[in-house]
């Protein structure tokens, strides 16, 4: 499947990245990440973006995206803060 290049796939790997950074940075726990990359995923409907995973052991939340036929194509990373990694995930 092609993305008219990378461009778009690049674009939304952007707005992701720094989304979830500035609500870690802003002292957000994870419901409000989840709801933003929602929120983010509603322009992005040619891929399916799975919602944000807490990885405890490794201290980062991560987010797969994937292509129509469900392959990943992309994952993203970003380091999760101390006020996430101690907090309660319910």
């Amino acid at each position: 499947m092609s993305y008219q290049g990378h461009n778009i796939l690049s674009k939304l790997q952007l707005e992701l990245e720094a989304s979830m950074m500035k609500l870690i940075n802003d002292g957000a726990m994870m419901y409000l990440l989840r709801r933003r990359v929602r929120e983010i995923a509603l322009s992005y409907r040619q891929f399916i973006i799975w919602s944000p995973e807490l990885h405890r052991e490794r201290a980062v939340v991560i987010v797969d995206i994937w292509d129509q036929q469900w392959n990943t194509i992309k994952r993203i990373e970003v380091t999760a803060s101390e006020k996430i990694l101690n907090a309660p995930l319910w």
